[in-house]
């Protein structure tokens, strides 16, 4: 997950690039508000998983009374910390941070648990984490997302250059059986790019990074300046994205 850290150390960079990870977190808030308009849902402590000082830490540390963040990189922890010196925030890699169980009323996390190595173990130990009738709210990319930009360079030049996404099915298994419900949804996010340049740098310092099919960096580098010396033109960037809340029973 080194390479992860360093894709969002630049934070002035990742900010440049984040529009379709804003559209998506509004999205999710809005999907949030909706499940949790019941006034009987706990608002004492939450913790946000990819904090990095966003609208929703704001919207966390406006409805809860002790909010916590984490994230792998210590660049956007300065960055949340400055801006909300109330947040209580740690550099950390989720999938190995240990976390109590039924300590969190709610869970939040947008685009960013895709990252993980085992997506159902990095789940169940969040929901884990829930407390009684706590509820857990995340996001991420599924598998049809760049799927057109995938089969354009699969085609010209042999090799799939973009990370492959999970399914809606793999998404949500890591959910306990204790669930009192679980909602789900798919929507489709859009953002065209002057460039394919443009769309590689939005790529690489969102965390959406690139998989070239090789363990040699400087083969990889090789074949990423192929890609951006003959493409041009517009590039068209569809995300398919897994909107997923559940809440445990209690």
């Amino acid at each position: 997950m080194k390479g992860v850290a360093n894709s969002f150390s630049k934070s002035q960079r990742y900010l440049q690039h984040r529009f379709i990870q804003e559209q998506v977190e509004k999205k999710l808030l809005l999907l949030l508000e909706q499940t949790m308009s019941d006034a009987n849902y706990h608002r004492v402590r939450a913790l946000e998983v990819g904090c990095v000082g966003s609208t929703s830490t704001r919207w966390l540390l406006d409805r809860y009374s002790l909010v916590e963040g984490v994230d792998i990189s210590e660049g956007q922890g300065l960055r949340a910390m400055q801006q909300y010196p109330e947040l209580q925030f740690r550099v950390a890699d989720i999938a190995k941070e240990e976390l109590p169980p039924n300590q969190f009323d709610l869970i939040f996390s947008s685009m960013c648990l895709h990252w993980v190595d085992s997506l159902e173990q990095t789940v169940a130990k969040l929901f884990n984490a829930l407390a009684p009738g706590g509820v857990l709210a995340y996001a991420l990319p599924l598998q049809d997302s760049l799927k057109e930009i995938s089969a354009t360079l699969q085609e010209r030049y042999g090799y799939m250059p973009i990370n492959q996404f999970p399914n809606m099915l793999d998404a949500r298994i890591g959910i306990g059986f204790d669930a009192r419900s679980v909602d789900y949804a798919c929507f489709w996010f859009e953002q065209r790019f002057e460039s394919m340049k443009l769309f590689f740098e939005h790529f690489r310092t969102t965390g959406t990074n690139t998989y070239l099919g090789e363990s040699n960096l400087a083969m990889r580098a090789s074949k990423l300046r192929q890609v951006l010396s003959q493409e041009v033109g517009e590039v068209n960037a569809r995300y398919q994205i897994g909107f997923i809340i559940a809440v445990k029973e209690g």
